[in-house]
């Protein structure tokens, strides 16, 4: 227990979850750029930045890729898996499928936004022909059935572990 212990990360916010978090986003990025989906410089570059529309921030880019005409836009969710979550507390997996649900949710406005207006102050969209919107976490968190379970694209749920989006980078066809 004491190992367990030691080994845990104890804040979920402050300074060193934004680290955890900023590292999280970085091997997503990571994972993109080792597959077909690297994006080009110009997309890559707007990894880490908040994308602006009419002086408005619409949200910041955790990981980005690009293939044929397809943006995939993830939102990295470095959800904490710990031993209560492992041993099925009620009240962790819950919070954490809110925690899952909302984000998923979130993030499809965020694309809806994108596509009605893929040209904004700092980003230029209008050449991508189909927009993909994930939410990723470190580990598959359970969620009931619904937005999150959906497949955005053949076998990509719109919520997917690094697992899950890692499978799928590598093996999916053009869309």
């Amino acid at each position: 227990m004491h190992l367990r212990t030691a080994f845990a990360f104890p804040d979920t916010t402050g300074p060193a979850a934004n680290v955890r978090s900023r590292h999280f986003e970085e091997e997503i990025q990571r994972l993109i750029d080792d597959s077909p989906w690297k994006p080009g410089s110009a997309m890559r570059a707007l990894r880490g930045r908040t994308l602006r529309l009419n002086g408005q921030a619409i949200t910041d880019i955790d990981a980005i890729g690009e293939r044929d005409g397809t943006l995939l836009l993830v939102s990295a969710k470095g959800r904490l898996y710990t031993a209560l979550y492992d041993a099925g507390d009620h009240a962790q997996v819950r919070n954490a499928a809110d925690t899952v649900g909302a984000a998923v949710e979130r993030w499809r406005e965020v694309v809806a936004v994108l596509k009605a207006s893929p040209r904004g102050d700092n980003y230029d969209f209008t050449a991508v022909r189909q927009f993909l919107g994930v939410v990723c976490t470190p580990q598959v968190v359970w969620v009931p059935p619904g937005e999150a379970t959906a497949e955005i694209a053949p076998a990509l749920p719109a919520a997917a572990s690094v697992e899950e989006l890692e499978r799928w980078l590598n093996v999916a066809v053009t869309l």
